[in-house]
């Protein structure tokens, strides 16, 4: 039996005392010698005075300055038999375990009915009770927190309150790194108890207390405290026709503090798990990386960072992740991953150029036809050590190593009012590797004067980046003399770098509600680049003949020095306020090694200023603005001057000449909730001002063109090269209401959106703009009727509206539907019926692009073993054989619409097996132990 509390009676006495006496002892339960706190009263026998004495919550009493004398020492509690003693004093006393009896007392049956909240509002914090949405037994707590007010999720992404969710956590605790879908994946929603969903600052601003205005959208998952120790998860396998195959699991080992996480996969039906930061691409030697398009059906198991590739992916992955917190100073998390894929991609691609007026009407189309291997190692560690109240330490390690082995076949060509340009047929082959590694190192130091404050955080890395490829291509010409031309070369490629950086800030209390802070940033990036490209030589049949303006060598150095001040002021309870400015002092160096040597170096100085305000109207109501400045280096793909040839009508250079971007964001958030009624609603709009923005300016030759060093750009090639440009803007907004529908026990979700880009560019040195809108609604309709009925309703209609000023603001306008149904069915104790049917629209794009189509999915299964913990399903991917992929992209040099081919139509037979296995409550004995 455990009661544990204290329980403060108030003193009195009559008496004076003329002496110093003392008694003391425990109150313990007879049936479990377990202490518990009680009423002790000692009255006087002969005068019937008494005194209230204090238990504290471990049931040791203590009687202080007691005259001598008979007294009555009665202790009586709720649910336990009064206790009577009869007590002389005549000095100390010690009363030891004093043990008193259980008292049965036949209670009636009480019934307490509450409505469990499902929104609370704390502060900037949203708090949702999972517990007021109803999911079926096998749900994730990914399927759970779709249901939930302002939470969305598309093509795999989660966003909440109209942001990408970029990092989850389980219990305040980071979870496989920075991985926002692996919990999501791996977490059944039964042990979930509440989310959170808020805007994690910086771990600066962490450190120091004040914010710099950097957060990342972020959702904590607290579980429910009787599943924190156990094991659970579940492992499956399946197999269908034409070889289709998927297997793997996820086990999670929770021991209080200690959480050790597996997740293993190996399929060929796309359930992917990378990120475009863990594939150097079948392009990455170019830099033309890999275009976007759509993906495959979701997996059963966890996607490590999910940005699937385009096409069908085959995949193999393993990831563990551990935390626990060694002592009482010292917690420790970190992850390893490691996946392998290989991926086959088929797109085809129209492009629409946006020249002016007078000029041609000019379109690009191809066939693209690509195979890669990637493989890759990613872990990271960090420990955060505390050595006492006020001074902390962090470190944080990160290492990533890739490989990637890859072909792509292209066919293109141009073609201008009716007549063909040029085209090219060519093969690019790549192999590459990478490493990068990073590290941070942060102390902080609190001291007793409050809102006094020091911390310095270390920054390093170094990455490095090597490889070969070769292109073979053959081009042909229709100009006045046709001809063509064969392209066979060679290149090695070798990019390294490495950056330093430190920070410093001290705070100072200036008064109750005010506090001052001085920071300093200084850091060093270099980057350099090595470039050798070799043609074919006949006369030798092996690549020798060094090609030099296809050649090139290039360092660069950006060196800056920031300092700032600013003060914080204000209540976080009510109105809170933080304004600063710094000055920022850059130097960027760019040396060219070869085909010319060569110095550029340039000096910045900007101001740097944020001011954050944060409005709290109640506990449940606030509104928060943000306004920041930053600076943005040029890349050295973007200075390197090179050009790159892997496309011989599409030639890429670089400039090394740009100077740095200078970017102003501000944004506006506004957050209410009612309790009572379990509604939210959030609004935001934001707003993004760049100067010196880096764009594209495109030559595109009327015709046939003689480069430089005697490179020929055929009559409706492009030449890309990265320019500075004015006038980059764009504005969005966001708004989501939430609210249940208790009368058809159901949860509404509802949202619009839009947005406003201004985008300039160079098309033949004659400035465009493109003037981009959009126009979104969302609805989401979800069930909350019962674990055995579970449907969830959602549409998302965009329209956008494209003008450009090069050819008489002319405009181009498509809309976008998706409409989504899922149903979840459990048909009396054992069978399973789940249908997910996927409607998109598409109207307005190029000629054979338009698209309606479903995606229709239906599996039927049976539960059996102990607990339904096994589950056999049928399952028909894409019934109607339909699925498709399709995307549109819109710059100010052109339009392009891309169509990618994916998975369509396969049956596979799956089995699952749950684990379920927690912990149960400590032994009466271990109890008493945990408490001394």
């Amino acid at each position: 039996m455990k009661l544990l509390y204290t329980l403060l009676i108030t003193f009195i006495t009559t008496l004076t005392f003329a002496q110093s006496y003392t008694a003391s002892g425990k109150i313990v339960d007879k049936n479990d010698d377990n202490i518990i706190g009680a009423n002790v009263i000692l009255g006087n026998a002969v005068d019937s005075l008494f005194r209230a004495i204090s238990t504290n919550k471990y049931g040791n009493f203590k009687l202080e300055n007691v005259p001598q004398g008979r007294y009555n020492l009665k202790i009586s509690y709720i649910g336990f038999k009064t206790y009577y003693q009869e007590v002389v004093v005549r000095g100390n006393v010690d009363f030891g375990f004093i043990v008193i009896e259980t008292d049965n007392i036949k209670l009636e049956e009480v019934e307490v009915v509450e409505q469990v909240l499902t929104v609370v509002q704390k502060e900037d914090t949203t708090e949702i009770n999972a517990n007021a949405f109803k999911t079926n037994p096998d749900a994730t707590a990914e399927d759970l927190i779709k249901k939930m007010p302002g939470v969305t999720s598309i093509n795999g992404k989660i966003s909440a309150q109209g942001e990408e969710v970029k990092e989850v956590l389980v219990d305040g605790r980071p979870f496989f790194g920075n991985d926002p879908n692996a919990a999501l994946k791996t977490l059944p929603a039964e042990v979930v108890e509440k989310i959170q969903v808020y805007d994690k600052e910086s771990e600066q601003s962490q450190l120091t207390g004040v914010s710099d205005g950097q957060t990342t959208k972020t959702i904590n998952i607290i579980t429910k405290k009787n599943m924190r120790s156990g094991e659970f998860g579940k492992v499956y396998a399946g197999y269908g026709y034409e070889d289709r195959y998927a297997a793997g699991g996820n086990i999670n080992f929770f021991k209080n503090a200690r959480r050790i996480s597996l997740i293993v996969q190996t399929n060929n039906v796309n359930q992917q798990n990378f990120s475009n930061d863990d594939l150097l691409g079948v392009m990455g030697s170019s830099g033309r990386g890999r275009r976007g398009g759509g993906r495959g059906p979701g997996g059963g198991s966890s996607d490590f960072l999910v940005n699937a590739q385009n096409g069908i992916t085959t995949t193999h992955a393993l990831g563990v992740n551990y935390s626990d917190k060694w002592g009482e100073k010292l917690n420790v998390s970190g992850s390893y991953f490691f996946n392998m894929s290989d991926n086959d991609s088929r797109q085809n691609l129209a492009r629409t150029f946006l020249n002016d007026a007078n000029d041609f009407n000019q379109v690009y189309t191809e066939n693209d036809s690509s195979q890669s291997r990637n493989m890759n190692h990613r872990a990271n560690l960090r420990l955060d050590y505390k050595f006492d109240d006020y001074k902390s330490l962090t470190i944080e390690p990160r290492l990533s190593i890739q490989q990637n082995v890859g072909s792509q076949t292209i066919f293109g060509q141009n073609i201008a009012s009716s007549d063909l340009l040029n085209s090219t047929d060519y093969n690019f082959t790549s192999d590459l590797a990478a490493i990068n590694l990073n590290g941070r190192v942060s102390y902080r130091q609190r001291f007793e004067k409050r809102g006094r404050s020091f911390s310095i955080s270390l920054n390093s890395g170094y990455n490095e980046n090597t490889g070969n490829s070769e292109l073979l291509s053959r081009n042909n010409y229709f100009t006045n003399i046709a001809f063509s031309d064969t392209l066979d070369q060679n290149a090695d490629l070798d990019n390294n770098g490495w950056n330093v950086s430190a920070r410093v800030m001290y705070t100072e209390p200036i008064s109750e509600k005010a506090v001052l802070y001085i920071d300093y940033n200084a850091s060093i990036k270099r980057t350099s680049s090595d470039k050798e490209t070799y043609d074919f030589e006949e006369t030798t049949q092996d690549y020798s003949a060094f090609n030099t303006p296809l050649s090139n060598g290039f360092v660069s150095d950006y060196l800056t020095q920031r300092a700032g001040l600013g003060i914080r002021f204000g209540d976080r309870r009510k109105m809170m306020a933080i304004a600063g400015l710094g000055v920022q002092w850059s130097e960027l160096t760019n040396e060219l090694i070869y085909p010319i040597e060569d110095n550029i170096s340039r000096s910045f100085v900007n101001l740097i200023p944020f001011v954050m305000v944060r409005k709290n109207f109640s506990k449940s109501e606030n509104l928060r603005f943000f306004y920041r400045t930053n600076t943005n280096p040029p890349s050295i793909s973007q200075l390197q001057n090179v050009i790159d040839n892997s496309n011989p009508l599409q030639l890429q250079t670089g400039n090394p000449d740009l100077e740095q971007e200078v970017q102003h964001r501000l944004s506006l958030r506004y957050n209410k909730t009612n309790t009572e009624k379990s509604s939210i609603f959030y609004a935001m709009i934001s707003a993004d001002f760049r100067q010196n923005y880096i764009g594209n300016s495109t030559f595109v030759a009327r015709q046939d063109t003689l480069l430089a060093d005697g490179i020929v750009l055929g009559r409706g090639g492009q030449l890309i090269t990265p320019v500075n440009l004015k006038g980059y803007f764009r504005t969005n907004g966001f708004m989501t209401y939430g609210i249940p529908i208790k009368k058809l026990k159901t949860n509404l979700n509802f949202n619009i959106s839009a947005s406003y880009t201004t985008q300039p560019g160079l098309i033949r040195e004659i400035e465009n703009v493109a003037n981009t809108a959009t126009a979104g609604i969302g609805i989401t309709l979800s069930s909350n009727i019962s674990e055995k009925v579970d449907f969830t309703l959602t549409s998302m209609s965009n329209l956008n509206n494209s003008t450009n000023t090069a050819n008489g603001f002319a405009t181009t306008q498509y809309f976008n539907q998706t409409s989504t149904g899922v149903l979840n069915l459990i048909l009396g104790e054992h069978w399973v019926f789940r249908t997910d049917l996927i409607h998109n629209y598409y109207d307005g794009l190029s000629d054979g692009f338009n698209q309606n189509y479903f995606l229709w999915n239906v599996s039927l299964g049976r539960k059996f073993l102990k607990d339904n913990r096994g589950d056999l399903r049928f399952k028909v991917y894409d019934l109607l054989n339909q699925n498709t992929s399709i995307s549109r992209n819109v710059t100010p040099a052109y339009i392009e619409d891309i169509q990618t081919v994916v998975l369509q139509r396969y049956v596979m037979a799956i089995f699952t097996y749950n684990i379920r296995h927690f912990g149960e409550a400590p032994k009466k004995e271990e109890r008493r132990k945990s408490r001394w």
